[in-house]
C-alpha cells in the first residue's frame, strides 16, 4: 500500500557552469517528517539519480559524508524545496549547485606508457601555504583523480619502498571554468640492483648460464646503454643494475660451439628488484669424451621429440665431432637396436656427413627396449662413453636397474652411461629411474625440456637446399651412408 502511495522522481544535478555532476549526493527531507522519511540519492554518471517518494514538499541538500569538513566539500550548501505532486506520472527535477572543487584526473605514466600504479599522492595549494587540499592513490591503469578548487597547486608523489616509482612533484592549475593543465605526467622510476634467477623447464638452477642483458630502447638502468654481460652462480642466481619498468632484451646467445643451454632472446621489464627466467638445456650439452657412442630412443613414444633430436644430433656432429681427433658411432633403437656403424669411427667429414644422413633417415614407431640397447653398445670396442637421449617411456624399476648394473659390470672398459630424460617430471619413476642409471656408472644425468612439435628442424642446420658444404666446409664423400641392423642376439653376452 505504502508503494503504490509513492510516484518516481528523477533528479537531474547540474553545476553551475551547466555540465552534468555525477556521483553527486542529495538528502531529500520532508517537511512534514511525520508522513515520510527522509530520502538519500546519488547521481549516476550522467548526473541523474531516481526514488520514489510520497506526495508532499522536500527540502533538497547536499549530503557529504560525515567526516568530511567544510572546506572540503565540493559545492556551496544547497536548501531548495521541491514540492511531489498526486498523480502516476513520474515527476523531473533538475538542480543546480554551484561547484567549489572541480573533478581533476591526471594520467600518470612512465616514458614508456607504463601506468603509474597505485602510487598515493599529495595535493598542496601554491597560493595559501602549501596547505594539503586532497589526497589519494592512483587507479590501477595510472589515473590520479581528485576534486580541487580553483587555482595553482603542486602534486606530489610519495611511493613507498616496494614502488618502482621515484617520489616526484609537478605543478597543476585549475581555472574558474574547471579546466586544468597537465593532463598527463611522466614519471621517472627508481635503478635498482636486480636478483636474476635462472631456472630449467624442471625447476632446477641454471647454474653457470651466460646470458646478456641490453635496454631494447638505448638507454637502461644507472644510465647504461651497452649490453652488459653476466654468468649465474651454482644457485643460478646472478645481480644486474636495471632501471625498474623499463624493458630489456634478456640474451643467451649462440657460441657457435657446444653450450649447456639453448640459445633464446625475449624482451621484458620487472617491477621490483628480483627477476626470474626459464632457459632450457640443450639436449647433449658438452662432451668431454674422447669415444663416444649416441644412443637415441626411437620408439613411438618420441615420434613428438625425434625433430628436435636429430637436430641436437647433428649440430653435436657438426660442432663437437666434425674434424676432431674423436672416435664416434650412433645407435638408435626400438625392439632392437641399429647401429650407424659397427664400431668406433673417426670424425671425418665423409663419416660425419654419412652420420647426418642416417639422422635424417631416424623414424619413430615400436616398442623401446632400452636394456637391449644398452648392451649392445657396451660390446663396441674401447667406448668410453654413453649418451643415451630418452623420454622414459619403459619399466625403469630395480629389475631394469639390476639387469643394467650387470651389463656394465660385465664389460671390461666399464664406459660412463650418461641419460638424458626429455619430459621427465622431476623425482617422478623415470626420473629417478634415469638418475639412478647415470650414477651407477658416476656419470651424469641431464632433464631435459622439449615443447611437443612435429617440425622438422635438420634442415635448419644442413643449410639451404639441403646441402653439407657449407657446413662441413666443401668436405667430400666416398660412399653414402646407412644404417647396419644389429640382429637381437647382438645385445646378449
Amino acid at each position: 500500500i505504502t508503494a503504490s502511495m509513492k510516484k518516481k522522481c528523477t533528479f537531474f544535478v547540474v553545476d553551475h557552469l551547466n555540465r552534468p555532476f555525477p556521483s553527486f549526493p542529495l538528502k531529500l527531507t520532508p517537511k512534514d517528517a511525520s508522513v515520510h522519511k527522509p530520502l538519500r540519492v546519488q547521481t549516476q554518471a550522467n548526473g541523474r539519480g531516481r526514488g520514489r517518494l510520497g506526495r508532499g514538499i522536500y527540502v533538497v541538500s547536499y549530503d557529504p559524508p560525515e567526516d568530511m569538513p567544510p572546506e572540503a566539500w565540493l559545492v556551496t550548501p544547497l536548501r531548495q524545496e521541491l514540492e511531489v505532486q498526486d498523480g502516476e506520472a513520474q515527476q523531473y527535477f533538475q538542480l543546480c549547485v554551484h561547484r567549489v572543487r572541480f573533478s581533476v584526473e591526471i594520467m600518470l605514466r612512465t616514458r614508456f606508457q607504463e601506468p603509474m600504479v597505485l602510487c598515493p599522492f599529495v595535493v598542496k595549494s601554491l597560493e595559501r601555504g602549501e596547505r594539503v587540499v586532497a589526497r589519494g592513490t592512483c587507479s590501477d591503469v595510472g589515473l590520479a583523480r581528485c576534486e580541487l578548487p580553483s587555482g595553482s597547486f603542486i602534486v606530489k608523489l610519495v611511493p613507498g619502498e616496494e614502488l618502482p616509482f621515484l617520489a616526484t612533484s609537478f605543478d597543476i592549475h585549475v581555472t574558474e571554468d574547471g579546466s586544468f593543465a597537465p593532463r598527463e605526467h611522466v614519471v621517472e622510476t627508481k635503478s635498482a640492483d636486480v636478483a636474476v634467477n635462472l631456472i630449467t623447464p624442471d625447476g632446477l638452477p641454471a647454474a653457470g648460464c651466460t646470458f646478456h642483458l641490453a635496454p631494447k630502447f638505448g638507454d637502461g638502468g644507472g644510465g647504461r646503454s651497452y649490453e652488459m654481460s653476466f654468468k649465474s652462480d651454482d644457485e643460478g642466481r646472478a645481480n644486474a643494475t636495471m632501471s625498474l619498468m623499463e624493458p630489456y632484451i634478456f640474451r643467451v646467445k649462440d657460441t657457435g660451439k657446444a653450450a649447456e643451454y639453448m640459445p633464446q632472446e625475449f624482451v621484458f621489464m620487472t617491477d621490483r628488484p628480483s627477476f626470474t627466467s626459464v632457459v632450457a638445456r640443450t639436449i647433449f650439452g658438452s662432451m668431454p669424451e674422447k669415444k663416444i657412442a649416441l644412443v637415441v630412443d626411437s620408439s613411438g613414444s618420441m615420434a613428438s621429440y625425434l625433430a628436435d633430436v636429430k637436430a641436437a644430433m647433428n649440430l653435436a656432429l657438426v660442432q663437437q665431432f666434425n674434424k676432431s681427433d674423436r672416435l664416434f658411432n650412433i645407435v638408435t633403437y626400438t625392439g632392437k637396436p641399429r647401429f650407424f656403424r659397427k664400431e668406433l669411427v673417426e670424425c671425418t667429414p665423409s663419416n660425419i656427413e654419412d652420420a647426418m644422413r642416417f639422422c635424417e633417415q631416424i623414424e619413430a614407431g615400436g616398442q623401446s627396449s632400452m636394456i637391449q640397447a644398452i648392451a649392445s653398445a657396451l660390446r663396441l670396442p674401447g667406448l668410453e662413453a654413453l649418451y643415451i637421449v630418452t623420454d622414459g617411456k619403459c619399466d625403469l624399476g630395480e629389475e631394469f636397474l639390476g639387469r643394467a648394473k650387470s651389463h656394465y659390470f660385465a664389460c671390461a672398459g666399464r664406459p660412463r652411461i650418461n641419460t638424458i630424460g626429455i619430459n621427465c617430471p622431476p623425482q617422478r619413476l623415470t626420473y629417478r629411474g634415469l638418475k639412478a642409471l647415470a650414477m651407477m656408472t658416476q656419470s651424469t644425468f641431464r632433464a631435459v625440456c622439449l615443447e611437443q612439435d612435429p617440425g622438422e628442424p635438420v634442415g635448419q642446420i644442413l643449410g639451404p637446399g639441403g646441402s653439407l658444404d657449407t657446413v662441413l666446409h666443401n668436405a667430400t664423400t666416398d660412399e653414402e651412408g646407412g644404417g647396419e641392423d644389429h640382429g637381437e642376439d647382438d645385445g646378449q653376452f
